[in-house]
């Protein structure tokens, strides 16, 4: 990188250098295919970059690497391409991040002077084949609403599909957000031993996975989709500031297959509460819970908020817990049906009126 002029002094522009480096980086995976590899040698400050555009690889040319020695400190937004990957390794321990995080990371961050923006630091629109591990995303100045944003191209399509974060953090909002309310942004998120301290804001996308790690809270919505589906929260800490943990919003369509296992609010603040649904259109959408091994006392004011739809919500429970489960459910839930005390396994809602509920031993 430094052969194309970049200096990372924290103080000079390298925008056009760094840019120069991926472009010549892609250019050669082309000619030759094979991994290409973007290297941020240590240097005496940050490598000041204003917008840059990762280059798309194909899957004949492999994949395009970044590995980050030291920090990027970013003023726009990176736009990654298709099959890249973003490592960081010896950096540092992330200065903005909690005490949750797993290891060294490369800090991506806003300035804290400058003409600070509230575009996200992180823009994925329309990609596939994305990596990030050991990145840490700050904004110092919570100016911008999405730390990260997902979106789909246009209204025709151009999905998001397939996208991991691991061993990273993000100090804020993630955003996963449709171009237009009856479009899907993409399926396929994975979080892993990652840290969010913001809102989950997940809005028409199907089969996102979150496991281990800290996450503060969660919103999944339907704003107008077939169906949004397949969600997995595991071995995941929260803690309740006078928040629900996992919110559903159903008004413009059907959110199911959600699974809480594992899942702990600590030293939970005011009223919080394990899951919240809403719906505003009075349209009976359906949604489905399962909670599995939710651990005793960690479900803040309780398993449902009441102030939930009930009528629209099932819930299956499965683990020793459940006796504890069903009575902090039984409240909010419009009909519900009990296990003996050393029974497996509890199913419960309201969309079974007038069908027996399966008991299973």
């Amino acid at each position: 990188m430094k052969n194309f002029g970049a200096v990372c002094d924290g103080k000079t522009d390298d925008t056009a250098a760094v840019q120069a480096t991926y472009d010549a980086a892609a250019k050669a995976m082309y000619q030759q295919g094979g991994a290409g590899v973007v290297y941020f040698p240590p240097s005496t400050g940050y490598c000041v970059v204003t917008t840059l555009h990762i280059p798309s690889m194909g899957y004949s040319q492999g994949w395009l690497t970044s590995l980050f020695d030291n920090g990027l400190f970013v003023t726009n937004t990176i736009y990654p391409g298709n099959n890249t990957a973003f490592i960081g390794r010896t950096g540092n321990f992330a200065f903005w991040a909690p005490s949750f995080l797993w290891g060294p990371t490369a800090e991506w961050q806003k300035p804290k002077w400058g003409g600070p923006t509230s575009n996200p630091i992180v823009t994925l629109t329309g990609t596939h084949q994305v990596y990030f591990d050991g990145i840490a995303v700050a904004d110092p100045l919570g100016i911008a609403p999405y730390l990260i944003l997902m979106q789909n191209v246009d209204a025709d399509g151009g999905d998001v599909t397939n996208t991991k974060f691991i061993h990273c953090s993000i100090m804020g909002n993630f955003g996963v957000i449709p171009f237009a309310p009856q479009t899907v942004v993409g399926f396929g998120l994975n979080f892993e031993d990652t840290t969010i301290s913001g809102l989950l804001d997940i809005q028409n996308f199907g089969m996102m996975t979150y496991r281990g790690g800290y996450l503060y809270r969660a919103k999944i919505s339907n704003v107008g989709n077939v169906n949004t589906t397949d969600f997995e929260f595991n071995d995941v800490l929260s803690e309740g500031l006078d928040q629900d943990f996992l919110t559903v919003d159903t008004s413009g369509g059907t959110v199911t297959d959600i699974i809480l296992h594992r899942v702990r609010i600590g030293d939970p603040v005011g009223k919080v509460y394990m899951v919240k649904h809403i719906n505003n259109t009075g349209i009976n959408w359906l949604v489905n819970v399962k909670f599995d091994q939710i651990p005793f006392n960690c479900t803040g004011s309780g398993l449902l908020d009441p102030a939930s739809a009930p009528e629209l919500f099932s819930v299956v429970c499965i683990g020793s817990n459940c006796n504890q489960v069903l009575g902090e459910a039984k409240n909010t839930l419009y009909m519900f049906i009990g296990m003996p005390p050393k029974s497996p396994m509890i199913l419960y809602g309201s969309q079974y009126i007038g069908n027996p509920l399966e008991i299973v031993h």
